[in-house]
């Protein structure tokens, strides 16, 4: 009994021990031990790179990192290649034929530490990639029956490759041939087939790589067409067939010997059409027309709809020669025949239906001569002689060329009439004519037909019908001796006479008179007698509004030449240079409105000044508009070495003012000054004091000024009629070395209103 209890209470203590054990819990600070995914234990692979893999956890969720033990061989490895990591995978690189060993240590956030298993892995040698790019490509169809197949295929080592083809019609193909090349030409293959095909590579390691089975199909066989028809009978452009029976034929075969058919197209020029189809190379057509051309072509097809079609060839029926014409008009020994617009008129017709040309002969005897050939129609109108006797003829042509001939008739053209002049003509002053002087000679051309004596009424006037002037005259012109009035269109024509009662009446002409005189050109300036003027001047006068000036100048007042011609302001610029310092010139203008009136001015001189070698200053002149601002430009000619200048203008202050708002205070330099220092100009209401200076690197910088404008002058005008003179009152130049430069400046500007 005791016994008992002692095996019960030892059962129950190891029940308790049991219970106890099986309760116990991992401690809370060490993690799960790594588990190894990938590659797996004791695999094998054939590439230089290889993704280790793994899964971890820990009891309490916290967080992990990992140390990665990895050597070659296959014991446990000793070297850390990678630790402190997050992931659970690591990308390594690897050798071939080699085995590798690897380990997993995991550690907590709190250092507590679990190892995983240790596992190995063998590399192989390396393979070839999958052959790839299929030429033809995959399920490719209507592919060529001389098709060569190709792809695209390397090895990771570089090293050369071997590849095994596999070709054939089903979807095993067999073996079929062993190549170091990427292609293979299978030779001629069949039409409407699909082929299989695939590749295995292998490198000199001895890896292996297969493609996919791929397949294409050739395309379908196509009939070769028939060669085209030829050698027609009757013969390409055949004559004179006989039109009642005519067996066309020809020859034509097919490349492949397949039966043919033929169709058969005939008719006439540009409207052939379908005449049958035959099995044989021959037709017969019944009862054409004659004189006929037939267009013919044969279109040969095959079984497959295969076309050949032939050239159009031609052949003409035999022709009849037309009928003989009938001559209709003239009538035969007809007299007194209307010489002018006479026709000529006959019949005629074709046994075939051809369409007819004729030769008309005419001439004054039997032995007919051709007198207009390839008629179309039926008749034929011209102009004979008077007074004659004629022969004539007509010859019919068809289209090939032969012919039939009417008898010869005759007629008698009658006397000639009596013809009215011709109508005058060629009129002086001609019609629409303006600016015609106030006592004009009219003139004109006329001719009578058979050369009649002519006289002439002249009829004139301001009415659009105008009166009799002057009659039976018998020359072809006439001065109008009363002066008329200016700016008047006047109407005139001319009515001709024979002396057999004939007349013809012209057309009505008309011209407009000149228009009065405009007022001659006043105010010259320089003014007349004037000395000292700057050879530089330009010449201005008192003008007006739509009037052009002619100007003519000269040393003598029995030499001047027209220097400006159609001026449309009254300003003339001579050529620079063009003046003599110290000469005395004479000039005058001609002043010219838009209706052909014109006036002379008296004729003016002025005597020009020396020219200082040191250069000149020049004020251009001005014609504005009344009340218009206006610029006055400045010029330098001749000016070397130029430092810097001083000029004062002086100006009637009622006439003009300086426009301050423009510019520097009304001023801007202008050309090789333009870069100058401008000192803000001094203005009164009666000058302007303008003052600027060259600055540059050295205190000798200058410029030189060949024919510039330096300043321009900005200005309000406040005239509305006449002139006003801008004077150039003091004028100060220095050279490089500040000294005072010789410089003319004897001109002065005008402005005058127009």
């Amino acid at each position: 009994m005791k016994i008992r209890k002692i095996i019960i209470l030892s059962f129950m203590f190891a029940t308790i021990s049991f219970v106890l054990t099986s309760c116990v819990k991992p401690q809370a600070d060490v993690p799960y031990a790594p588990t190894l995914i990938s590659p797996a234990n004791g695999s094998t692979f054939s590439s230089t790179s290889v993704t280790l893999s793994w899964s971890c956890s820990d009891p309490q969720n916290k967080p992990l990192n990992y140390t990665i033990y990895f050597d070659e061989g296959d014991s446990t490895p000793t070297t850390i290649i990678a630790s402190g990591i997050v992931t659970s995978f690591y990308n390594v690189g690897v050798s071939y034929n080699t085995t590798y060993s690897w380990m997993i240590v995991a550690r907590n956030s709190v250092g507590g530490v679990a190892t995983g298993a240790v596992w190995t892995f063998n590399v192989g040698g390396p393979v070839p990639v999958v052959p790839y790019n299929p030429v033809p490509y995959n399920g490719q169809t209507n592919v060529s029956t001389s098709t060569q197949l190709s792809w695209q295929c390397y090895s990771p080592d570089g090293s050369v490759l071997n590849y095994s083809i596999y070709f054939g019609t089903s979807t095993n193909p067999a073996f079929a041939t062993e190549t170091t090349n990427n292609y293979y030409n299978p030779g001629t293959l069949k039409a409407s087939t699909t082929y299989y095909w695939k590749v295995v590579a292998q490198n000199l390691s001895g890896g292996t790589s297969t493609s996919s089975l791929w397949h294409f199909t050739t395309k379908q066989k196509q009939a070769l067409p028939p060669l085209p028809p030829s050698n027609p009978s009757p013969a390409n452009n055949a004559t004179e067939i006989q039109p009642s029976n005519v067996t066309l034929s020809w020859t034509c075969s097919d490349p492949q010997n397949y039966p043919l058919k033929y169709k058969v197209y005939l008719g006439k020029a540009g409207s052939m059409t379908l005449r049958g189809t035959v099995v044989t190379t021959t037709y017969t057509i019944k009862n054409l027309n004659y004189g006929t051309i037939y267009n013919w072509q044969i279109v040969a097809f095959d079984p497959y709809g295969n076309v050949a079609t032939g050239t159009v060839w031609t052949f003409t029926t035999f022709d009849q020669p037309p009928n003989a014409p009938q001559l209709f008009s003239p009538a035969n020994f007809s007299t007194n025949i209307q010489a002018n617009n006479l026709q000529f008129s006959w019949t005629c017709s074709d046994p075939d239906g051809n369409p007819l040309t004729y030769d008309l002969y005419v001439g004054t005897s039997t032995h007919v001569p051709l007198y207009k050939n390839g008629i179309t129609g039926n008749s034929y109108t011209t102009n004979l002689n008077w007074n004659t006797t004629y022969y004539w003829k007509v010859v019919a042509v068809d289209p090939f060329g032969k012919t039939a001939t009417s008898t010869v008739w005759s007629f008698a053209t009658a006397n000639p009439p009596i013809q009215p002049p011709t109508p005058p003509a060629n009129p002086s002053p001609s019609s629409g004519a303006v600016a015609v002087s106030l006592k004009p000679t009219l003139s004109w051309t006329c001719s009578d037909p058979q050369n009649y004596p002519l006289t002439y009424d002249l009829y004139f006037g301001t009415a659009q019908t105008p009166q009799l002037r002057a009659s039976d005259l018998s020359a072809t012109s006439y001065t109008i001796s009363t002066q008329l009035s200016y700016s008047t269109k006047y109407y005139w024509y001319v009515v001709a006479k024979d002396n057999k009662g004939n007349s013809t009446t012209g057309p009505t002409w008309n011209f407009t008179t000149v228009s009065q005189p405009p007022a001659a050109a006043s105010a010259p300036y320089p003014t007349s007698g004037q000395t000292g003027v700057s050879p530089d001047t330009q010449l201005t006068w008192q003008g007006g509004s739509g009037l052009t000036y002619d100007v003519y100048l000269g040393t003598s007042q029995t030499s001047m030449n027209e220097v400006g011609s159609n001026l449309t302001t009254p300003i003339y610029t001579p050529p620079l240079n063009s003046l003599t310092a110290n000469t005395t010139y004479y000039w005058y203008v001609v002043t010219m409105n838009n209706g052909g009136g014109q006036s002379t001015s008296p004729v003016w001189s002025f005597t020009t000044g020396a020219n200082s070698s040191s250069g000149r200053v020049t004020i251009g002149d001005q014609v504005v508009g009344a009340n218009q601002s206006f610029v006055l430009s400045i010029s330098g000619i001749g000016i070397s070495n130029l430092k810097g200048m001083e000029i004062r203008l002086g100006f009637d202050p009622s006439k003009v003012a300086v426009n301050t708002s423009q510019g520097n205070n009304g001023v801007s330099l202008q050309g090789p000054v333009a870069n100058a220092t401008l000192m803000t100009p001094t203005v009164t209401s009666t000058m302007i004091d303008i003052n600027f200076a060259i600055f540059g690197k050295t205190a000798t910088t200058t410029v030189n000024v060949p024919n510039n404008v330096i300043l321009n002058v900005y200005f309000t005008n406040k005239m509305s009629s006449g002139y006003t003179t801008i004077n150039t009152i003091y004028l100060d130049a220095r050279n490089g070395s500040n000294q005072t430069m010789n410089i003319t400046y004897s001109d002065v500007g005008v402005v005058r209103i127009q």
